[in-house]
């Protein structure tokens, strides 16, 4: 009886263990930003709406008081995002790309004023800096699986490709 017991509590520890060695991983990502007008003051109420590329999913917010957002659990891809508010030109910006476990930092929203009606769209942009937090996130793409020479044929040596991590096997 009392070797049941210690087997039931170790089976139920294990069991908790394995939960919340499951809850650490995430594949969804985070954006977040702050959106202000020319003047560089911040403006509260503004929606932000990201549009997934592959997929139409979106998903919309509103600005706090002081102009910023963040939206979370959102699908690694490729985003839209547009911005309005009352009183400014909506702003859209494209090919924004979000890793799995990211929070992604959007430089400042700055929208110009104008009607609704109007529309500023920013096409070419710099590669995002992840510095709204310390997670290091990466993405081995199918291109580097297939044209990258791995050491004894092992694909799981282009890990050390990823940013933060470092191979003391070798």
């Amino acid at each position: 009886m009392r070797n049941r017991t210690r087997g039931l509590v170790a089976l139920l520890t294990l069991m908790a263990l394995f939960t919340l060695a499951l809850s650490a991983q995430t594949i969804t990502g985070t954006m977040t930003g702050t959106v202000a007008d020319p003047t560089g003051a911040t403006i509260g109420g503004a929606s932000v709406m990201v549009v997934q590329t592959a997929t139409g999913a979106q998903r919309t917010v509103q600005t706090n008081d002081v102009g910023n957002f963040l939206i979370g659990s959102l699908q690694p891809g490729v985003y839209t995002m547009t911005v309005t508010s009352p009183g400014f030109k909506a702003l859209q910006r494209t090919n924004i790309v979000l890793a799995s476990a990211e929070t992604l930092a959007i430089p400042r929203l700055t929208l110009e004023i104008g009607e609704v009606s109007d529309q500023v769209t920013v096409e070419a942009e710099g590669v995002a800096v992840q510095v709204a937090s310390s997670e290091r996130a990466g993405v081995i793409t199918t291109g580097q699986l297939e044209n990258l020479m791995t050491k004894g044929r092992n694909p799981m040596s282009l890990l050390s490709l990823l940013p933060g991590v470092v191979d003391r096997q070798s």
